[in-house]
């Protein structure tokens, strides 16, 4: 921006001043001591603070909360058929930033199929150990393929629901699988990725399904001997699976959906 042009130094009137005094050197010596302590001191609290607080004080973008090798634990339970379950999950906060520093849209286009399928993430560690952690749980109770689905859509659909604009800030903010699970909460979209990604993690062929008349996501699951509302796709049959609300099966489709056109977006 181009400023005002600058007024015209005044002139001062120069009067002569007497030389100025010098320090004697005890006292200039005492005074480059402090100057160090003070330095030396500024450094170790800002260590401290580092280190207790997790304060990031780097230069330059959002300033993280965690250092990348913190670990925490997040707890998840949930009900099903009548058997109660919680299972402990450890994340760093490293794997967290891995995919919350990521320069990809948050709000993609509902035709741009390629930046979807990015966000499902089936070879994760994160996402593998949770996958074979729900299909041990569901061996041990004899499961058979279509009741571990169900088992597994329990655990993402007891998983915290909130809007984007209050849980973000953003009217729209697609989250990878492990921001979900870190966050503990999120919308349609993000526990549908979550979904799908378990279900590609445990060998399983998953798609996602857009709603945009009624602004919704759900996933599609191949579930061979599965029955109720079901999307073709390359001549396979992808049964409906809601992530929102808890106690919907696979197969079960709300009323709200019903009748609505679904894209169907393979995944990796």
């Amino acid at each position: 921006m181009e400023g005002a042009p600058l007024p015209p130094q005044a002139e001062v009137p120069v009067v002569a001043q007497p030389p100025p005094q010098r320090l004697p050197s005890k006292m200039r010596i005492a005074i480059a001591v402090g100057i160090v302590v003070i330095l030396v001191l500024s450094s170790v609290l800002a260590g401290l603070l580092v280190a207790k607080f997790s304060v990031n004080l780097g230069s330059g973008g959002n300033p993280h909360q965690y250092p990348d090798n913190m670990t925490l634990t997040k707890s998840f339970t949930w009900t099903f058929q009548s058997h109660s379950y919680t299972l402990q999950l450890n994340m760093t906060a490293g794997e967290y930033y891995e995919y919350k520093d990521r320069s990809v849209s948050r709000s993609p286009e509902f035709n741009d199929y390629a930046t979807m399928r990015q966000y499902v993430t089936p070879t994760d560690r994160i996402v593998i150990h949770l996958a074979t952690v729900l299909e041990g749980l569901a061996q041990n109770r004899s499961y058979d393929n279509e009741h571990t689905m169900d088992f597994m859509l329990a655990f993402v659909q007891n998983i915290g629901y909130s809007f984007d604009n209050v849980s973000t800030g953003h009217e729209d903010y697609w989250r990878y699988s492990v921001e979900t699970l870190w966050d503990h909460t999120g919308d349609c979209e993000d526990l549908s990725i979550l979904f799908a990604s378990l279900l590609e993690a445990t060998g399983h062929d998953a798609v996602l399904l857009l709603f945009t008349g009624a602004s919704h996501m759900a996933v599609g699951a191949d579930c061979p001997g599965a029955s109720g509302t079901y999307f073709t796709y390359d001549s396979v049959r992808y049964f409906y699976c809601e992530t929102t609300a808890p106690g919907w099966l696979v197969g079960e489709e709300p009323p709200e959906i019903a009748g609505n056109m679904a894209d169907v977006v393979q995944v990796p």
